[in-house]
C-alpha cells in the first residue's frame, strides 16, 4: 500500500515533470485535427525539409508525381495529422487493422509496403509542415 507521504511525492514528480516539459517549449498535446501547420517557422520546416530529403524522398515526391508512392501534394488536406502519424510509424499496422484508407492505398500501389519509421510525432510533423511549406511556395511562384 503506498503511503500518503509517497503519493504526495508522486504528484509533485509529475508535477514537476510537466512543468518542466512546458518550460523547455515541450507540446504534451501536439498539433491537433485541423490545426495549421507552422509553415512559417523556419526550424520546423528545415527540419522537416532534411527528414523529408533523407527519408522519404526516394518513393514519394512533394507535388502530385507518383515515385514509387503517391506524390504528397495535398495529404494534409487528404488525411488527418492522427492517421498521417500512424501510417508514417507503422503501415503495415494500419492495414492489417483494416482501416479502409490503408488498405485501399496499399492495393493502389500494387500492394508495396511502405516502410516504418522510428520518428516521433513533432518529426512527422514536421515532415508535413515541410510539404505543406513546399506546396505554398510552389503556388505562390509564377508559372
Amino acid at each position: 500500500m503506498i503511503s500518503c507521504i509517497q503519493r504526495a511525492k508522486t504528484k509533485f514528480l509529475i508535477a514537476f515533470l510537466f512543468a518542466l516539459a512546458a518550460s523547455f517549449g515541450v507540446s504534451t498535446t501536439g498539433y491537433a485535427q485541423g490545426a495549421s501547420l507552422p509553415v512559417d517557422d523556419a526550424g520546423i520546416v528545415s527540419a522537416g525539409e532534411s527528414l523529408y530529403k533523407n527519408n522519404c524522398v526516394v518513393c514519394h515526391s512533394v507535388g502530385s508525381d507518383v515515385v514509387v508512392g503517391p506524390g504528397m501534394k495535398g495529404v494534409n488536406e487528404r488525411r488527418t495529422q492522427p492517421w498521417l502519424i500512424s501510417w508514417t510509424k507503422n503501415s503495415q499496422a494500419l492495414i492489417a487493422s483494416g482501416d479502409k484508407d490503408a488498405v485501399a492505398i496499399y492495393n493502389q500501389f500494387n500492394k508495396q509496403a511502405m516502410p516504418s519509421f522510428a520518428f516521433s510525432d513533432d518529426e512527422i510533423v514536421s515532415i508535413l509542415t515541410y510539404i505543406k511549406s513546399a506546396e505554398a511556395a510552389a503556388a505562390e511562384a509564377p508559372a
